[in-house]
């Protein structure tokens, strides 16, 4: 079954503070309505991608993710912490945005705050959920130790679709991800001992298996969008995210904006989601797997594809 993941105003543009000409709106919306977007894509189609893994040395697992214009940077680091007290046999997933005020002026003042708090809360919430992530083969000693996963978002440009953008370079970066090999010794008192193996040839490989993507719809006029533009953003009235695992199934489901999306138009959307995630999935992991067979020493290049 999906997990409901909320409904609220946000995820929003960080360009809050552009507008829209009646004109360009209309121009914008009469285009969509006849499935062909300002920049030439179908109505569900993506702007080109590109993922880099491996680029910050010192995090257990790392990823840059372009897509369009916007561009991002994901961080993975792994820490041995105490579980939550409501769940002793699981680890933990916390994620943290920032939106750096150096990089546009919209993302000055408090609306880079709401912005940065609204993004983790989505992304928290969907990889939080045992069903997406194997959080019991995080946990070390059922209510006293268990691997905390950091994932930290720096947004270096903003082109629109930033949380879809997110989920993506979140996906990337715990691909390429190692979980350091771990001995429990029993000691004398009775106690339990934690053994770390600094070895990086132990270490084990996050358990990716049902780690979900996030599609988000974007409802322009009276149709719907994949992958929205800024300038389609601000012509957005509602937004649907569905969070797709590899296997099609539908994790996580979030209506955000004040706008209104037809009951009985679900079914079509959540297909469409579910189409596009799917597809999104098959090739980004054919092409990190493609990156990880690459010889040792060899220069990785940039993975680009949708291009």
């Amino acid at each position: 079954n999906a997990e409901y993941m909320g409904s609220c105003v946000g995820v929003r543009s960080i360009n809050m503070s552009m507008q829209t000409s009646q004109a360009e709106r209309r121009f914008l919306e009469d285009g969509v309505a006849q499935g062909l977007r300002n920049d030439g894509r179908g109505r569900l189609d993506c702007r080109p991608i590109t993922v880099e893994t491996g680029v910050i040395p010192q995090a257990n697992g790392s990823a840059r993710v372009k897509i369009g214009e916007t561009d991002l940077l994901v961080g993975v680091k792994l820490e041995l912490g105490q579980p939550e007290m409501n769940r002793p046999e699981y680890g933990v997933v916390k994620i943290a945005v920032d939106c750096s005020p150096s990089v546009s002026p919209e993302f000055g003042g408090r609306g880079a705050d709401e912005l940065n708090t609204e993004l983790a809360r989505v992304l928290e919430r969907v990889l939080s959920n045992p069903a997406a992530v194997d959080l019991k083969g995080l946990c070390v000693i059922p209510g006293k130790s268990c691997w905390i996963v950091y994932v930290d978002i720096l947004i270096l440009d903003s082109g629109g679709n930033l949380l879809d953008a997110a989920s993506l370079g979140s996906r990337a970066a715990l691909y390429n991800t190692t979980i350091p090999k771990i001995t429990i010794i029993d000691t004398e008192s009775g106690d339990k001992e934690i053994e770390l193996d600094d070895d990086p040839d132990s270490a084990l490989k996050f358990n990716m298996e049902n780690v979900p993507l996030c599609v988000t719809l974007s409802k322009v006029g009276a149709r719907h969008i994949f992958d929205p533009t800024v300038e389609e953003e601000l012509c957005t009235s509602a937004r649907l995210t569905v969070a797709v695992s590899r296997k099609g199934k539908v994790l996580g489901i979030q209506k955000s904006g004040a706008g209104a999306i037809d009951v009985s138009a679900l079914p079509e959307l959540l297909q469409s989601a579910r189409k596009i995630g799917l597809h999104m999935l098959q090739v980004l992991e054919a092409t990190l797997e493609n990156e990880q067979r690459a010889p040792p020493g060899l220069k990785r290049p940039k993975l680009g594809f949708f291009a």
